[in-house]
């Protein structure tokens, strides 16, 4: 019996992050420290009208433009320091970011969402967590080689220093634990860029 494969990888999709293989590379121990808490979907990114549709609006998907592939992982609940609840959380890896990646390729510059819309000191302007500065040098961020299980260490982590600044006094004085990256961009630096690609 032949198996099943997704009509979005098996069509001729040569995106690396559509691969069986990068995927198994990625998730690599995923499945052992997390059996059944998370789960991923690789579809397509639909580039959605400027001005939010009315109720009376009709439009379909299929009306609407694509732009490249989303291969997203969703954790059903990561155990976070201080907390006593799990946190789910959301991991997108864009084949064209529509976001800044600060000349990091798409694959080491994914988009990170939990907790949404609590009060933190590193979040991007759509919420996204900011959970690295990305002109460290590459042992001091997070990489693809790294694997999805070190990323959601990281999250947690990043979720327990949040929590820790908002019982410290959050904005202005809360404390943040751990070193702190100033933001913006630093003198000298590359331009910024979208999935890699200079603007």
């Amino acid at each position: 019996m032949k198996p099943e494969v997704s009509p979005v990888v098996a069509a001729g999709d040569t995106w690396e992050g559509a691969s069986i293989g990068w995927q198994y590379e990625l998730e690599h121990g995923l499945r052992m420290k997390w059996p059944g808490d998370v789960r991923s979907v690789l579809g397509p990114r639909w580039v959605w009208p400027a001005k939010q549709p009315s109720v009376t609006d009709r439009f379909e998907r299929a009306e609407l433009p694509v732009i490249g592939r989303v291969l997203t992982y969703h954790h059903a609940g990561l155990p976070v320091l201080g907390r006593t609840g799990l946190v789910p959380v959301t991991v997108e890896f864009h084949q064209y970011p529509t976001y800044d990646s600060y000349g990091l390729p798409w694959h080491d510059y994914p988009r990170v969402f939990a907790d949404p819309g609590a009060a933190s000191k590193h979040r991007m302007p759509d919420d996204a967590l900011c959970l690295y500065f990305p002109w460290d040098p590459p042992e001091r961020r997070w990489r693809y080689e790294n694997g999805l299980v070190q990323l959601f260490d990281v999250v947690a982590d990043h979720l327990h220093k949040e929590l820790w600044w908002r019982h410290t006094g959050g904005d202005p004085d809360g404390e943040w634990p751990g070193e702190d990256a100033e933001h913006g961009v630093p003198d000298g630096s590359e331009q910024f860029t979208r999935g890699g690609i200079a603007l």
